[in-house]
C-alpha cells in the first residue's frame, strides 16, 4: 500500500497545479491524509480520480478517490499544498 500513498502525494500535487508540469513552479505537500477501504496490490492498475477543492494565497486543497481494477473503491486521500510559481 506504501506505492499507492506516494503516487497519491504526487498525482494530487500535479492536479492542484491545473497545468501539468507545463511550467515551472514549487511545489510542496504541507498535509497528506489517506484512508484505505480495502486492500488492493500495487502492482495492478488503479484508476486516480482527483478533484482541486480550493486554492488561494499559494495554498491549495485536493482530494481524490483510488478504484481497483475491479472497480471497487480502494482509498480516498486528502491533500493541502503550498505552491508558487518559480523565480
Amino acid at each position: 500500500m506504501f506505492h499507492l500513498m506516494q503516487l497519491s502525494d504526487f498525482t494530487l500535487c500535479m492536479k492542484e497545479f491545473g497545468t501539468g508540469m507545463v511550467i515551472l513552479l514549487f511545489g510542496a505537500s504541507l498535509d497528506h491524509a489517506v484512508w484505505f477501504h480495502r486492500s488492493s496490490s500495487p502492482y495492478n492498475w488503479h484508476l486516480h480520480l482527483h478533484e482541486g477543492i480550493n486554492h488561494i494565497n499559494n495554498r491549495g486543497l485536493a482530494s481524490g478517490k483510488i478504484y481497483s481494477l475491479t472497480g471497487s473503491h480502494v482509498a480516498t486521500v486528502v491533500q493541502e499544498i503550498l505552491q508558487r510559481r518559480s523565480r
